[in-house]
């Protein structure tokens, strides 16, 4: 399904996320999608129904909003807070990580201020990425229509890194 006419994918990541990565795994777990803001498109259009949950530009305004308020019961902070569990626990099964660093890098998520939360967006280019894009199965889409992919192996020269201000 990789035919359509992006040549850029977008992905909203965590400032954490995105330095625990950088230190620790030198590889970049994504969820991507082939637009920044779905709900640019016609009504027609198949990115239309890539829904709020998996749009990049929403995720992108939700961790600004409640880094912004330092809401600290923020659902979506918490979401990424058992993301980045997983991830590390992933790593650790794999032994790409240490069980020492394992257990820094929960500590360093336990610690992590609400600030560590602020929201990046991952500009990647279709070139570097299209032999490893995984369509998201049907059953794990946020909607049954919605064209949405991973990249399990992202590496750090593969994306450029946009952080915006006051994008809501």
């Amino acid at each position: 399904m990789h035919g359509n006419e992006n040549i850029l994918y977008y992905s909203t990541n965590t400032y954490l996320s995105h330095w625990i990565s950088m230190t620790y795994y030198k590889t970049f777990f994504v969820w991507c999608s082939p637009v920044f803001d779905p709900s640019k498109f016609g009504e027609y259009h198949k990115f239309k129904k890539i829904p709020p949950s998996s749009s990049p530009y929403n995720i992108y305004n939700i961790f600004h909003q409640d880094v912004s308020s330092s809401d600290l019961h923020s659902s979506k902070i918490k979401e990424n807070k058992n993301g980045l569990i997983k991830g590390a626990t992933f790593h650790l099964e794999k032994e790409t990580i240490t069980q020492q660093d394992y257990a820094r890098i929960l500590t360093i998520i336990d610690k992590a201020t609400i600030s560590d939360f602020r929201p990046l967006v991952y500009v990647i280019p279709k070139s570097k990425v299209e032999n490893r894009i995984i369509d998201v199965e049907v059953e794990s889409t946020a909607n049954p229509l919605s064209i949405e992919y991973q990249i399990h192996d992202l590496k750090h020269d593969e994306f450029e890194v946009i952080e915006l201000k006051g994008t809501n």
